[in-house]
């Protein structure tokens, strides 16, 4: 009986060696997420207004991974306020924005406990635009449907995830480009 002891603490450490990857990250179902967002914008509007400004502002998200590699998420984004002055001081515009995402999430598992992935889906913007235009004040919102893509890395921690994303997002409003660097925290149930 004495030659089956190392059999068995062979075995049982191989076990023991098996154990994180028989223990590998599970990134199926729901989760829950918020973030702090700093946003790049760059407007050209009319008259000489243009801005290239940031501002900082949060976010929401949920999503459900459907396996590992796959899912879907939708999220809220406040984008800021945006402030300028064109040609002459008679001429400036006030920009704020918000917008509503959906998106389809490729992710692989680089390193244990390290996540990388990708995004691409549709992003709807409300912008309000408070405006002076040689002394005529203007108001206008608009609601535009843009295409955007972002990448990301996260720390998978089991049930607790941080993350790390940039989002780039090109509109049709005034050709108003965003680039959004993002930190969060996410909450993944049933692990």
């Amino acid at each position: 009986m004495n030659r089956f002891h190392p059999v068995l603490i062979g075995a049982a450490l191989s076990g023991l060696l098996l154990l994180p990857s028989a223990q590998a990250d599970d990134d199926t179902g729901l989760y829950l997420g918020a973030s702090a967002n700093r946003m790049s914008a760059n407007f050209r509007g009319e008259n000489d207004v243009s801005f290239d400004e940031s501002d900082t502002a949060g976010g929401l998200r949920i999503g459900y991974m459907v396996n590992n590699f796959f899912g879907v998420e939708f999220g809220y984004l406040d984008l800021g306020s945006y402030n300028a002055v064109g040609d002459t001081p008679s001429n400036n515009i006030n920009l704020s924005a918000k917008g509503f995402t959906g998106a389809f999430i490729l992710n692989w598992e680089l390193v244990n406990q390290i996540d990388v992935y990708g995004k691409v889906g549709a992003f709807s913007i409300d912008t309000d635009a408070n405006s002076t235009i040689a002394g005529i004040k203007f108001s206008e919102s608009e609601t535009s449907t843009e295409v955007f893509g972002g990448i990301g890395i996260e720390l998978d921690l089991g049930n607790i995830n941080f993350f790390a994303e940039y989002t780039a997002v090109n509109t049709d409003v005034n050709d108003l480009t965003l680039d959004i660097a993002s930190i969060g925290i996410k909450y993944e149930f049933g692990k």
